[in-house]
């Protein structure tokens, strides 16, 4: 396991994390396909809320993170446990 602070920065393919404050607990987290994380997708990056699993896929870096942040705050929908998305 990671830090406190980052708990998945040891997983394969991390890129950036950042709490999920919508009410829906855990991490949306970042990781890179092409670098060791593995996941059935058709895009490059994946943004993940942990530890649901639930996933999108996104083409560029800047998405990714743009996704990151909306789902943080509860505003991607698509990726947070549908009990508790807003």
């Amino acid at each position: 396991m990671g830090s406190k602070r980052k708990p998945y920065n040891d997983v394969y393919g991390y890129v950036a994390s950042r709490k999920c404050y919508a009410g829906c607990g855990g991490y949306i987290v970042i990781y890179d396909r092409e670098n060791g994380f593995d996941i059935d997708a058709d895009e490059r990056w994946i943004v993940m809320h942990e530890p649901s699993s639930l996933h999108v896929a996104v083409p560029t870096r800047a998405g990714a993170y743009k996704d990151m942040k909306l789902a943080a705050k509860g505003l991607l929908p698509e990726i947070l446990p549908s009990s508790n998305a807003e």
